[in-house]
C-alpha cells in the first residue's frame, strides 16, 4: 500500500512536470518568444517519486508525460501519462510498479511563477519480482491532489520541478511528491 502511494506520487509529479509557469498574470504560451499561434504538444520525461509524508515508503519512476499547450491562453492539458522502471521504496522496498492515470486529460494553469495541475489521479499497482508479468497486485495506491510545477526559464523551458501543494493523499493520506523533468523540445516554448 505504501510502495503505490510512493508510486503515485513520483507520477504525480510528472504529470506537473508538463505544465510550464507563467512570470505574468495575463501570460500566454509562447514559441521561441512570439506568441503561441496553435496548440502545441510537448512532452516531459524524467525521474519522479512519491512518499507518505514523514516516511520513506513510496514509489521512484521514469514518467513520460504529453501535454498540449493551447493557443492564446495560459492553459495546457496533461494528455498522456506513462511510468517505467518502477519500484517501491521504504516498507515497499523490491517490489515493481505501474501507474495507470485516472480521468485524463488533467487541467493545467499558470500561477504566478507556478503552473498548478488540478485533477491529477494515478492508480499504482505493486507486484513481487516472482511476477514479472504483473497478474498479481500486493499492494495497491491511489494517488490524488493538485500539483505545482516550477519552471527554470518562463522564456524558454528546459525543465521543470514537479511538487505537491499540500492536497496530495495516497490512499487518503498526505504524501509528498517530487520529480525532476526535461522537457522536450527543450528551450522552445514559453511564456509572456
Amino acid at each position: 500500500m505504501f510502495k503505490k502511494m510512493m508510486l503515485a506520487g513520483s507520477m504525480a509529479l510528472a504529470a506537473l512536470a508538463f505544465a510550464i509557469p507563467v512570470s505574468g498574470a495575463s501570460a500566454n504560451w509562447t514559441h521561441e518568444g512570439s506568441p503561441l499561434a496553435s496548440d502545441a504538444a510537448v512532452t516531459f520525461t524524467g525521474a519522479a517519486n512519491f512518499n507518505l509524508e514523514g516516511s520513506a515508503t513510496g514509489a521512484h519512476a521514469n514518467v513520460d508525460i504529453g501535454v498540449t499547450l493551447k493557443a492564446g491562453t495560459t492553459t495546457a492539458t496533461v494528455t498522456s501519462f506513462k511510468d517505467t522502471n518502477c519500484t517501491g521504496t521504504g516498507a515497499l522496498n523490491g517490489l515493481r510498479c505501474t501507474g495507470t492515470p485516472i480521468g485524463l486529460p488533467w487541467d493545467a494553469h499558470i500561477v504566478g511563477d507556478n503552473i498548478t495541475i488540478t485533477k491529477f489521479e494515478l492508480d499504482t499497482h505493486y507486484y513481487s519480482p516472482l511476477d514479472p508479468n504483473h497478474t498479481s497486485p500486493v499492494s495497491t495506491t491511489v494517488l490524488k491532489g493538485n500539483l505545482w510545477a516550477t519552471v527554470d526559464d518562463p522564456e524558454g523551458i528546459s525543465q521543470v520541478t514537479i511538487e505537491n501543494d499540500g492536497s496530495v493523499t495516497a490512499n487518503g493520506s498526505p504524501a509528498v511528491v517530487h520529480g525532476l523533468l526535461n522537457v522536450s523540445p527543450a528551450g522552445t516554448y514559453g511564456t509572456t
